[in-house]
């Protein structure tokens, strides 16, 4: 969390996880320091994750 706050200046923001259980979490760490959702039903391991300006 820590290394969150000194990257975003505190902003409210989101955070993905991703897991080689091909789980991934999305986070608002400035809220709660649990996970908003768990998002199933990958094929694969989940190596890297991104975000869309566009939603």
């Amino acid at each position: 969390l820590e290394r969150y706050k000194a990257a975003t200046g505190n902003k409210p923001e989101r955070l993905v996880s991703g897991s080689d259980d091909f789980t991934m979490f999305l986070w608002e760490p400035s809220e709660s320091k649990k996970a908003i959702a768990r998002l199933t039903g990958h094929q694969k391991l989940v190596n890297y994750t991104s975000f869309s300006p566009d939603g």
